[in-house]
């Protein structure tokens, strides 16, 4: 008995609950006389504190001093045994056949230098372009200004007058705007099943591009903002490392970059700027 107490002391002292059988189960091996009126923690053992033996004496079952009449007694208590449906659901879930498990799928070895060839040759996704562009043709300048995407004034009046002027200074003349600007917002429908991303948006303003300088009569293409500069030159380049650089969009149309009319006229000190950036332009056109 004391080794067998000290035995569920230990198992105690590491979290592990131990159980005995109380009633004898048919096809079971004898159970030994000592369990009939064992009972943990022992009263003359001092393994536990007061409360624990309290609370573990009033939860355990009292037990006859006598081996027998113990047995005798849980035995009748047990021996209606389980419920049927309870016997049934036993014997299911002990015949019930196991699913085979099905094998892994291992992947054939690859060849190491095909897989580093094709992670090379792969364009990594562009995020869809978030922007919106107001081509405008003052005369012989077709004028390309980014708006903000979120903006309700569109081409205003004031973004129109003071294109005008840059213009004028650009090219020493009057210069007047034909027809209505033409508004290109990206993406164009608010739809995640159409196809609205980097490439598509590229292709859009290069067909609108082709359409505008396709009647003659342009000689310089003026891009204002990073948008505008980015979409008709086909460059991914940053504003400040497009601006003020004079570039070729058709065989003989000029093109340079600065910054967006929005800019000139929200923040302080960029007007300066961009008549410094339009040098080039100026120096090609008089050359011209």
């Amino acid at each position: 008995m004391i080794e067998e107490q000290q035995r569920h002391q230990y198992l105690e002292a590491l979290g592990i609950s131990s159980w005995l059988p109380r009633a004898e189960l048919p096809g079971a091996a004898p159970t030994p006389d000592w369990v009939w009126d064992f009972s943990y923690p022992a009263p003359d053992i001092p393994f536990a504190d007061t409360n624990t033996a309290n609370a573990d004496t009033a939860t355990k079952p009292s037990v006859s001093a006598d081996p027998a009449a113990a047995r005798a007694s849980l035995t009748r208590s047990f021996a209606s045994g389980p419920k049927p449906e309870v016997k049934e659901a036993l014997w299911r879930e002990k015949k019930a056949p196991l699913k085979p498990t099905q094998p892994e799928e291992v992947s054939p070895p690859e060849n190491d230098d095909a897989v580093a060839i094709e992670a090379a040759t792969q364009t990594p996704k562009r995020p869809q372009p978030r922007f919106k562009l107001a081509l405008a043709r003052f005369g012989r300048v077709l004028l390309v200004d980014s708006l903000p995407p979120q903006s309700q004034n569109d081409f205003s009046p004031s973004h129109q007058a003071l294109a005008g002027a840059i213009v004028r200074s650009v090219c020493s003349a009057e210069q007047a705007l034909q027809g209505s600007p033409f508004l290109l917002p990206w993406p164009m429908f608010a739809s995640p099943t159409l196809p609205q991303g980097y490439d598509e948006a590229l292709q859009t303003v290069q067909h609108k591009l082709d359409r505008l300088l396709a009647d003659g009569g342009v000689d310089v293409v003026l891009l204002m903002g990073e948008s505008a500069a980015r979409m008709v030159l086909e460059r991914e380049e940053e504003l400040a490392e497009l601006s003020g650089i004079l570039f070729s969009v058709r065989a003989d149309i000029k093109a340079l970059a600065t910054h967006s009319l929005t800019e000139a006229m929200q923040v302080p000190g960029i007007k300066p700027v961009i008549w410094h950036q339009l040098q080039p332009l100026l120096k090609h056109l008089q050359n011209g």
